[in-house]
């Protein structure tokens, strides 16, 4: 009984970690609040409304998760314990929560790669704006240096 408890504060701490992740991404959306009342490209508002997507998603199955994955997992633990021999019990602790584990590591990965989305397409924004601001200085002749 001992090893569903562990499971249960291993996954717990896993979903906190979901919320972190949340945080960050809504902190990386927050700081480049001055882009969004500047005009952002379109590639940047596709990424802003996937990360935001994201959120949402990852904020029901949280919701989900405490709704219900705690007092399902543990009576089912608790029958498993009473009904099942021991060698029983022992595979089913390691394979408890295996798809909550699945999707908290998708979360955590597409998180990743939206906000690393997100910094690219800033970063090439900037680099065509400096472009265009470059190309003000310099008539058609002459040659460009940066």
């Amino acid at each position: 009984m001992d090893q569903a408890v562990q499971n249960q504060i291993d996954k717990d701490n896993k979903i906190l970690d979901l919320i972190n992740a949340i945080e960050d991404v809504i902190d990386v959306l927050i700081s480049h609040e001055d882009l969004n009342k500047n005009g952002m490209n379109e590639n940047q508002k596709k990424v802003c409304k996937a990360m935001l997507q994201e959120c949402v998603n990852c904020g029901y199955f949280i919701h989900d998760y405490a709704s219900y994955g705690f007092c399902k997992n543990f009576v089912s633990s608790c029958h498993a314990f009473i009904n099942i021999h021991h060698n029983e019990v022992e595979r089913w602790g390691r394979g408890l929560f295996s798809d909550v584990d699945g999707a908290i590591a998708d979360f955590q990965k597409n998180f990743k790669e939206l906000k690393e989305k997100f910094q690219n397409r800033t970063t090439l924004a900037i680099q065509e704006t400096l472009l265009d601001i470059g190309g003000c200085f310099y008539s058609p002749n002459q040659q460009k240096k940066l």
